[in-house]
């Protein structure tokens, strides 16, 4: 390799991890997403001249000498001497065969990604990745007035705690109430980005010190009685008084139920459970949120849908979050 290519795979890595806004990241993501872009990074191009007016602008973008990192490319832009062009197409052409390869079920070293490629938290990297490279990040007007807000709720009992009560009563004041004696307040956050996979979102008040990336949260949009079952899995302090969260949806309506669960000795215990009819991570599918290990496979459930009774039963644990884990379940209707 002569020096001119490593120099140019530098610039490349360097780009598309600024590019990710790596500062949001933690640590097991920041190494998942290095070992990715080292692997397939070469895919993306750096170019001295101007890709052809016809060309789509999605996917790339001005390097210069300026401080201000990768922008994107605008068709009209006159290259200067000290500027290139990346272009991260053919990047992200294979970014998204992988990810389509993943949901279809195909083993991950079959498409020369590593055995952890199958946790889920895996394709949400993916997702991202699609999504950053394909255009930069751009901030709304930081003025919070203006931007939409919402409360939110961290950790399993909490969350179940505030469907089951005040969650789809539309908020009436500005004022902050406890979700419940013992449990974790409300806090206030303004919606500053939006898309369909998640959300993010910037602290204004309440208590905060109770979301940690990797919790189950539950976002309910003021003057709305919608509810977003939801994962924390970015957080980036801006300064020591503003905080930013990026949340990933895993449905828009939960519902807390139980499942009866059989003990050693025969007797049967209720297990608190949050059922989701519609997961985006299983394909739309039905799950669960349950506390860490006490949904089994083969537990089930039986409930009224459409005039018909549906029995759901658990398949698999999906992905342990810090309070509790999400639990893959099948739907079918009894004779």
């Amino acid at each position: 390799t002569n020096s001119s290519d490593t120099i140019e795979r530098i610039v490349i890595h360097t780009a598309l991890m600024a590019l990710t806004d790596p500062a949001t990241l933690g640590g097991k993501e920041l190494a998942r997403l290095r070992f990715y872009t080292e692997r397939f990074g070469h895919l993306a191009q750096l170019k001295a001249k101007a890709p052809r007016p016809g060309d789509r602008a999605m996917g790339l973008f001005l390097l210069s000498s300026s401080s201000q990192g990768p922008k994107r490319f605008k068709a009209e832009h006159r290259l200067r001497s000290s500027e290139t062009v990346l272009d991260c197409r053919p990047l992200l052409a294979q970014v998204q065969k992988h990810l389509s390869g993943l949901r279809q079920g195909t083993p991950p070293p079959k498409l020369g990604l590593p055995l952890e490629a199958k946790e889920p938290a895996y394709g949400f990297m993916l997702a991202r990745c699609i999504e950053q490279w394909s255009e930069p990040r751009t901030r709304r007007d930081g003025r919070n007035k203006l931007q939409p807000r919402a409360d939110l709720v961290a950790g399993f009992d909490s969350v179940r705690h505030f469907l089951a009560t005040a969650a789809f009563q539309r908020r009436r004041s500005d004022s902050l109430e406890g979700v419940g004696k013992g449990l974790s307040v409300s806090s206030e956050w303004a919606i500053v980005d939006q898309s369909p996979s998640g959300f993010g979102l910037r602290h204004l008040s309440g208590n905060a010190g109770s979301i940690t990336v990797g919790e189950l949260v539950a976002m309910r949009p003021a003057e709305s009685s919608s509810v977003y079952i939801c994962v924390a899995r970015r957080a980036r302090s801006i300064s020591t008084t503003e905080l930013e969260l990026g949340l990933e949806t895993l449905c828009q309506q939960g519902v807390p139920a139980s499942m009866n669960k059989t003990m050693p000795k025969g007797q049967q215990i209720a297990v608190p459970v949050l059922l989701m009819p519609k997961v985006a991570k299983l394909n739309g599918g039905p799950g669960l949120i349950a506390p860490i290990g006490d949904v089994k496979p083969g537990m089930f459930m039986v409930i009224p849908h459409k005039g018909k009774m549906v029995r759901l039963e658990a398949v698999s644990t999906v992905e342990r979050l810090l309070s509790c884990e999400l639990v893959q379940l099948k739907k079918e209707t009894p004779e």
